[in-house]
């Protein structure tokens, strides 16, 4: 009879203990499914600050980044950003503090006064933390050490020439061949010239530059091959 109370009670307190574990279970199971039901839900947005102009210039060899924010618009703060990929993007300026006035536009401008040359620039601008403008591109050519910059060089199918010229003279440019005979020449008040060399044969080349028909003492080397 002893054993059996005792049987009955080693019984009672296991399904106690199990009944105990289930309760306890369910109340983690209910919490857990409080906390999700109570998570913020995350909705993909767009961007929610309206831009009545947005544009990038080269001027004197810097970059002018100008935004303008739309009347009823604002964001915390703007940040300036600049890639060569347009991928990896650094961050080359900031304006702090609330950007947008409800009752006008609102322009903003930033100066890049060290951009990359010779290459593609990419630019986008940070509204607040979490919303960006499109992403534009530009490419600064520096012609300040010689005067031009031929690219590519060496060439095989074309090259373009790019020469100072900021008060829209008259350039001739002339591309003679290593035994001084001209072989190519055009004239132009811009400060670019795209070059056809299909009809080059291999070799040096030399180019030779003309402002308001006055020899100028810059001169470069191209190379056909």
């Amino acid at each position: 009879m002893a054993n059996s109370i005792t049987i009955l009670k080693k019984f009672t307190l296991a399904y106690n203990i199990k009944q105990i574990a289930m309760k306890k279970r369910v109340r983690a199971t209910c919490l857990t499914l409080l906390l999700l039901l109570n998570m913020p839900t995350i909705i993909a947005q767009d961007n929610p600050v309206d831009i009545d102009n947005y544009s990038i210039i080269e001027s004197e060899g810097f970059v002018y980044i100008s935004l303008t924010i739309s009347a009823g618009s604002s964001c915390n703060g703007l940040t300036f950003y600049r890639s060569t990929d347009s991928i990896h993007f650094d961050i080359i300026g900031q304006i702090h503090g609330v950007c947008g006035l409800s009752n006008s536009p609102t322009s903003y401008q930033y100066i890049d006064n060290n951009p990359v040359y010779n290459q593609k620039s990419y630019y986008k601008v940070g509204l607040g933390p979490y919303f960006f403008t499109e992403t534009k591109a530009i490419e600064l050519i520096d012609t300040r050490l010689f005067g031009f910059h031929i690219r590519p060089n060496p060439a095989s199918n074309q090259v373009q020439v790019y020469f100072e010229n900021p008060y829209y003279d008259r350039f001739t440019v002339t591309i003679y061949n290593l035994y001084g005979a001209c072989v190519w020449e055009n004239q132009t008040t811009g400060n670019f010239q795209f070059i056809d060399l299909s009809s080059f044969l291999s070799g040096t080349y030399f180019i030779r530059f003309a402002k308001n028909n006055l020899l100028l003492p810059e001169k470069g080397k191209l190379i056909v091959y």
